[in-house]
């Protein structure tokens, strides 16, 4: 569905009547002041993204060649944690899934470290250093 395609919708934005558009870059809605015969502005759409549940971490990015909201994974600004190590990993942008190696889950802060991530529990387990002795083995 093109923005073309679509009615203008009019609604109270910012205390007096505009047409309610939303940016394609951001998915902000915006209230312009827009006559019946006026073009909609290249940069906008008529065509509201949609609302993801909170957690779902999807957002809509704006399609130019359908004209349409594409919904997309947006893990940027989340931090992530490396399975192996529990080291902070490196940001995702906008649009990568998250890797199997990283886990939302931040580990532990209540003990020291290292920890590596258990898949099959989906918990941090301590991983104990090289200098402890093992469990039953004199120091």
């Amino acid at each position: 569905m093109t923005s073309s395609a679509t009615s203008i919708r009019r609604g109270f934005f910012g205390g007096k009547e505009s047409a309610l558009l939303w940016r394609k870059t951001t998915g902000d809605l915006v209230g312009v002041d827009l006559h019946p015969d006026d073009r909609v502005p290249s940069d906008l759409t008529t065509v509201p993204p949609t609302i993801h549940p909170v957690g779902s971490f999807t957002r809509d990015v704006w399609d130019e060649t359908q004209g349409q909201w594409t919904a997309c994974p947006d893990y940027s600004g989340v931090p992530t944690y490396d399975k192996a190590t529990g080291a902070l990993a490196p940001p995702l942008a906008l649009g990568e899934v998250l890797p199997d190696s990283v886990t939302l889950q931040p580990p532990p802060r209540d003990m020291e470290g290292p920890f590596r991530w258990n898949d099959g529990d989906a918990r941090w387990e301590r991983v104990a250093p090289l200098s402890e002795p093992v469990s039953g083995t004199p120091a």
